[in-house]
């Protein structure tokens, strides 16, 4: 059975509206063997933007967090802490 191993990453979502951008420290995880770690929870389970709303405005506690459900107001970027791509969602229209 092969280990899971800690990566962690810098989640940057950019608001479509504006292209404000704000960074998300997150950790996702590789299997032993394996070179990128899998983004599968912000490209399937964060996909929505009332999920990436939470993320987005937890940085900024002004800010409204009125987004209903939907792939149209925020795209993501993942990068390593090098700042190699790991996923990215910026260049989708």
């Amino acid at each position: 059975m092969s280990q899971k191993i800690e990566v962690p990453v810098n989640v940057y979502i950019r608001q479509e509206k504006d292209y404000l951008i704000r960074c998300y420290k997150d950790t996702l995880f590789k299997c032993e063997g394996e070179e990128e770690p899998d983004y599968d929870i912000w490209s399937n389970g964060r996909s929505c933007d009332c999920e990436r709303a939470q993320f987005f405005f937890k940085i900024d506690e002004d800010a409204s967090d009125d987004f209903g459900c939907g792939e149209e107001y925020f795209r993501i970027r993942i990068t390593n802490l090098d700042g190699g791509i790991v996923y990215d969602e910026w260049e989708e229209k």
